[in-house]
């Protein structure tokens, strides 16, 4: 009976991931055609944001390695090969014509529970980085808004890869005024 019953749960779920795959390949789709009309100079830069992924799952689907095991297989994204242009031109610059609250929001809730990759998670986290020694108010706005754990799971997407420690050189002064973040950010602090 429970042979059956495992039988008919992997039968069930087997649609859903289809269906997974088919949400990711829209949302790709639909940033890729507001990168192009973004390009053409037509004014999507609103929808390009609202579109851009709110979490890091997401983010890692349309523009990762979606298998990033220790086997070396690999399973790009349907955007993995255009993320430089998604993320270090668009989203890069069109802070300066969307609403900034959602701008911010978004860096700050594609980082939780992210991992650096040698890909397009490069460059978000780049982007994040630069973000950061730009506005770092913008983002301790934001994260005073969330539980520790989000609060955490930032930091160690924010400090994680190659040289990420020195991004936090002078940090533990910026967020002074943040006593919710301190405590997070000193344990990374040497």
């Amino acid at each position: 009976m429970r042979l059956v019953l495992n039988f008919c749960l992997l039968l069930i779920s087997i649609p859903l991931f289809g269906k997974q795959d088919d949400v990711i390949k829209e949302k790709a789709d639909s940033l890729q055609f507001l990168a192009r009309e973004i390009s053409y100079g037509n004014a999507f830069e609103d929808v390009y944001l609202r579109t851009f992924p709110s979490d890091f799952d997401t983010f890692l689907q349309i523009f990762g390695d979606r298998n990033e095991t220790s086997s070396g297989s690999f399973d790009g994204g349907p955007l993995y090969d255009e993320g430089y242009t998604h993320i270090m031109e668009i989203m890069l610059t069109i802070d300066e014509k969307v609403d900034l609250q959602m701008y911010y929001q978004k860096l700050v809730d594609a980082s939780i529970n992210g991992r650096w990759q040698a890909d397009g998670v490069n460059f978000f986290s780049g982007l994040v980085g630069y973000k950061m020694k730009e506005r770092p108010d913008r983002f301790f706005s934001i994260l005073c808004q969330k539980n520790p754990e989000e609060i955490d799971s930032f930091w160690d997407f924010y400090v994680d890869g190659p040289h990420g420690e020195k991004r936090l050189d002078g940090m533990l002064l910026l967020v002074e005024d943040y006593p919710k973040l301190k405590s997070s950010v000193k344990r990374y602090i040497k």
